[in-house]
């Protein structure tokens, strides 16, 4: 009766993690719908030039997110650490927001002249969506790190929503860049103000005077470790960028999608994961979400091998059907990095300050080997990577293992 009732358990528990999973997936996938719907209609209402400028100004809080991002990682740590109903300072999304302001306040200057623009304005204004935009990467984190995953998909969806909608009337009414960046900048205030309910039952408190740093320094840390995660999964569309003719590089970036897709489901199961892998430092949570992780990537992965001409159009069109013969590689490569950022998580839980540097080596690696053996042409590079991912899978989940192992050894 007993083994029935714990498999049971089991099953409901399992249940459970898939149901927060899918939640948190749609609210990602909603938000990010809401961005590119944001870049489109941009597209068709202001024309070549003030698009260009757009879509410039729009990669500064695109960089700048990673430190939001590293912000939401370390409020759902310490939320997750010390309880749910207590938090770091509320003030820490202005700290962090207003430093990131402040360096593109100082770059902008040289900001103006490579993205060849005559007033700052754009770029002051563009800096000034950086707090509102932290606020919310910290809202985003007190949700996570509660595990309140129905609240957080839906703050993901209202917060980009709200964006994306003020930045589409922006560009509509007015036709301009800057109008569209204004835009932008409004909806990132609204939908921070949108976010205050979704946190009010949190009680905030000052941090440790006698460590005034400590909490950003933490950012500081998280920050490097994403950037480096960003470069693994992005430096192969640079190295065929640099390494083929135009059209082989336009084919392998569009396989490269496929890449982000599947990863960008595994950010859904690392999300919902995060918190319980700061309380439960044994391997059991993690070695879950590798499971999970890799089973999402293997139906993929199955799915562009049986499909890949549907999978391709889907993704990019039927312009790019050449690389139907092995676009299951690209799948597999996501689903590898998958499992990078599953061990990442896992290291920043346990605050381990060596994290981005395995990252590092396998983005070097995929430089140099994607620029002599994977040189050859895009089904190369694709399998190369798809080899440094793996690789890069498999280094990281025994080293982390005995990094465990010996931290447990060492506390008994």
């Amino acid at each position: 009766m007993s083994t029935k009732v714990t498999r049971d358990r089991a099953v409901v528990s399992n249940f459970g993690a898939l149901k927060s999973v899918a939640i948190v997936a749609i609210g990602m996938m909603l938000g990010q719908a809401a961005a590119w719907l944001l870049m489109l209609v941009s597209a068709r209402s202001l024309g070549p030039t003030e698009y260009g400028a757009f879509g410039a100004l729009s990669v500064i809080p695109l960089i700048a997110s990673t430190t939001a991002l590293a912000l939401q990682v370390v409020v759902a740590r310490h939320v997750a650490a010390g309880g749910s109903h207590e938090t770091v300072s509320r003030w820490i999304g202005v700290q962090v927001g207003g430093i990131a302001m402040l360096v593109v306040v100082l770059l902008t200057p040289l900001l103006a002249h490579l993205l060849q623009f005559d007033t700052w304005w754009p770029l002051l204004l563009t800096a000034a969506t950086l707090v509102p935009l932290a606020i919310t990467f910290r809202q985003l984190g007190l949700l996570q790190g509660a595990q309140m995953h129905g609240r957080l998909a839906v703050l993901y969806a209202v917060s980009a929503g709200c964006r994306a909608a003020f930045g589409i009337a922006g560009a509509v009414l007015y036709q301009s860049a800057f109008a569209a960046v204004m835009g932008s900048a409004i909806g990132a205030a609204v939908g921070a103000a949108a976010g205050i309910p979704f946190v009010r039952r949190f009680r905030s408190y000052e941090q440790d005077p006698s460590k005034p740093g400590q909490f950003l320094g933490e950012v500081g840390h998280a920050t490097h470790s994403l950037i480096a995660l960003y470069a693994l999964t992005n430096v192969d569309v640079l190295v065929a960028r640099t390494h083929f003719a135009g059209e082989d590089a336009g084919l392998y970036a569009a396989g490269a999608l496929i890449t982000r897709i599947v990863f960008f489901l595994s950010t859904a199961v690392v999300i919902t994961a995060f918190p319980h892998m700061v309380r439960d430092t044994a391997r059991g949570i993690r070695t879950k979400a590798v499971v999970l992780v890799t089973g999402i990537g293997a139906a993929a992965v199955l799915a562009c091998w049986l499909l890949p001409s549907l999978a391709i159009n889907a993704v990019a069109g039927p312009s790019y059907s050449d690389i139907t013969g092995y676009v299951w590689v690209f799948a597999l490569t996501g689903t590898g990095f998958g499992v990078v950022q599953v061990i990442l998580y896992s290291q920043l839980a346990a605050s381990q300050r060596l994290a981005a540097v395995t990252l590092w080596v396998g983005a070097l690696a995929v430089i140099v080997l994607g620029s002599t053996v994977g040189a050859a042409g895009p089904p190369s590079l694709a399998a190369t990577t798809a080899t440094v991912a793996w690789t890069l899978a498999a280094i990281s989940v025994v080293v982390q293992r005995r990094v465990v192992r010996r931290r447990s050894s060492e506390s008994v």
